[in-house]
């Protein structure tokens, strides 16, 4: 009964530190008339009403092309432990195009079809969650100033379809219906050592899906990013075999480096997957900035990117880049 009881009390300890739900709900219309042969009435021009206010023509009633839009947004944070908070967010978008067409039926001008395209966004779940303080953790106490790891998962999926309605006759689906999915995680790190040196990695990965028709196309991203900032100053100034005298004042050095694969694939109904994409990037940069004097300040660059296909394409390309920049300021 007690573990019961704590069980509880834990469960119910959660949800009372759980934030208040904010919700956020958007409604929009965007619309036109052409060739009125007169001015609208108030309502119409105030938003209040798709109607124009004239009568005649079925053009004056509906507008040949209107948008529609609307979504809603919730949002809260869940407590994991101590400061620790998760953001969670719910995020669905809703927008309509419709089309109206007219023609001469009976000698009288009439609506003569209505189609309407459609499309439907959902996010969920999107979470958020930042750690700080990593330098207190024994192991980076005596190394790290400062550092924090922000962590991200999100789900959305979308789908677009079509609707074709004629006076008198029910409403039908059109063809083309597609359904789509991504899934991204990601975590970025950030780090402040001792003796002035900072540094950064960033990793994600997404994986994506796209259907229509009876084609199914799959793919898979990842990239990892990582960058050291540091000055180089020794005491002196820093000598340079082109520069007399040297640099006084030392220099910025950034290092960074990413690498980046891509792989889609696509299959027909009854058929092998065939490769769409096969892509691997790599890429090594150093950049170092210094100021020469008061009114000049200048930066060297060098870097490296290796692109490389294998899917249908077979190609490497290797660039190199070397820049110079001087800035004089007045």
């Amino acid at each position: 009964m007690a573990v019961v009881r704590g069980l509880v009390g834990g469960v119910l300890h959660a949800v009372a530190g759980i934030e208040p739900i904010k919700v956020e709900y958007n409604v929009g219309q965007n619309l036109s008339y052409t060739g009125l042969p007169d001015a609208p009435w108030g309502p119409f021009r105030y938003g209040f009403s798709s109607y124009s206010g004239l009568v005649g023509s079925p053009r004056f009633q509906a507008p040949p092309q209107d948008d529609l839009r609307n979504g809603i947004e919730l949002s809260s944070a869940v407590p994991l432990g101590g400061t620790l908070r998760m953001a969670v967010r719910y995020k669905r978008d809703n927008s309509v195009r419709r089309a109206r067409s007219f023609g001469t039926v009976g000698g009288a001008e009439r609506l003569t079809n209505t189609n309407e395209d459609h499309r439907l966004e959902t996010t969920f779940p999107n979470l958020d969650l930042t750690i700080n303080s990593i330098e207190r953790v024994p192991l980076f106490r005596k190394k790290l100033d400062r550092s924090s790891v922000q962590l991200q998962f999100q789900r959305s999926t979308n789908e677009t379809f079509r609707f074709d309605e004629a006076p008198g006759s029910p409403r039908v689906e059109g063809f083309g219906r597609t359904e789509g999915g991504r899934t991204t995680a990601t975590a970025n790190w950030t780090g402040q050592w001792k003796h002035g040196v900072s540094s950064t990695l960033n990793v994600n990965q997404t994986n994506s899906n796209q259907s229509a028709s009876g084609t199914k196309s799959d793919g898979v991203s990842r990239q990892a990013q990582a960058s050291v900032r540091f000055k180089v100053a020794p005491a002196g100034g820093l000598k340079l075999p082109f520069l007399r005298g040297g640099l006084k004042s030392g220099m910025d050095v950034t290092l960074n480096t990413s690498v980046t694969t891509e792989s889609r694939v696509r299959t027909n109904a009854g058929t092998k997957p065939v490769p769409e994409a096969a892509t691997l990037a790599v890429t090594f940069g150093a950049r170092g900035d210094y100021t020469l004097s008061r009114n000049m300040n200048g930066g060297v660059e060098l870097g490296f990117t290796r692109q490389s296909r294998n899917d249908i394409q077979k190609q490497t390309v290797n660039t190199v880049r070397l820049g110079f920049n001087l800035t004089f300021l007045f």
